[in-house]
């Protein structure tokens, strides 16, 4: 049977606040109804929010929500290298993602709400191709949200968390089979640590009947 997330922790938002005082460039990546663009642009009112969602329905009613915020709304995925790639838009649109949905997913999560009721082309760029092309030096949080996609989103910043550009990292990791070709943990522990990135804090544990289902996980630069 599926485990849903019953709450979010506040806590996540809190500690990044606390972390940063404030911040002048958020990227919000799988930003969906823009839900967090807003939250963060009530946290930081000066800042320049950058949102990133392949999905034309969810983008008009983030437009809304967020007419009044300092938010550029941009309608392509991010991932590990630029082009085009299919999208997955499944029954639950939340669920809907670069990658296919794992034959096992019904096990972990309601089965049809990771039904695929449509493909679509969509654009494809990078962290590092976005901020080249708009002349980003740093990124103060980079919240990534993109159903198991999220490590390729990070490969694709490869050269900002190089430059240790990006001062705090949020992201999803689903840990249980939920779309095909997931990223272990340990890959990201691997992959951030190269870069000099530390863990901060684990949030937003869903607990299936196996075990963990997903979390959020914050890290931040190590290195000044």
């Amino acid at each position: 049977m599926a485990a849903v997330r019953s709450a979010t922790d506040d806590t996540a938002f809190t500690l990044q606040s606390k972390l940063l005082g404030e911040a002048r460039i958020i990227f919000d990546v799988g930003g969906h109804l823009g839900q967090t663009s807003e939250r963060y642009a009530q946290m930081f009112p000066e800042a320049e929010i950058h949102y990133f969602e392949p999905q034309e329905k969810a983008r008009q009613q983030a437009r809304e929500k967020l007419s009044d915020a300092n938010v550029i709304i941009n309608d392509c995925a991010l991932a590990a290298t630029p082009g085009e790639a299919k999208f997955n838009i499944n029954a639950f649109a939340a669920t809907s993602s670069l990658q296919d949905t794992h034959p096992n997913a019904g096990e972990n999560w309601p089965a049809v709400a990771l039904r695929r009721r449509e493909e679509i082309l969509v654009p494809v760029s990078t962290v590092d191709a976005y901020c080249r092309d708009h002349d980003i030096a740093a990124i103060d949080i980079l919240k990534i949200d993109v159903q198991g996609h999220e490590y390729r989103v990070l490969q694709g910043a490869a050269e900002m968390l190089g430059k240790h550009a990006i001062q705090l990292i949020y992201f999803e990791y689903i840990h249980c089979e939920t779309y095909v070709a997931q990223t272990d943990l340990t890959q990201y522990f691997s992959l951030l640590d190269g870069f000099g990135y530390q863990l901060v804090s684990i949030f937003n544990l869903v607990q299936g009947e196996q075990g963990l289902n997903q979390c959020d996980i914050l890290f931040q630069c190590g290195r000044r």
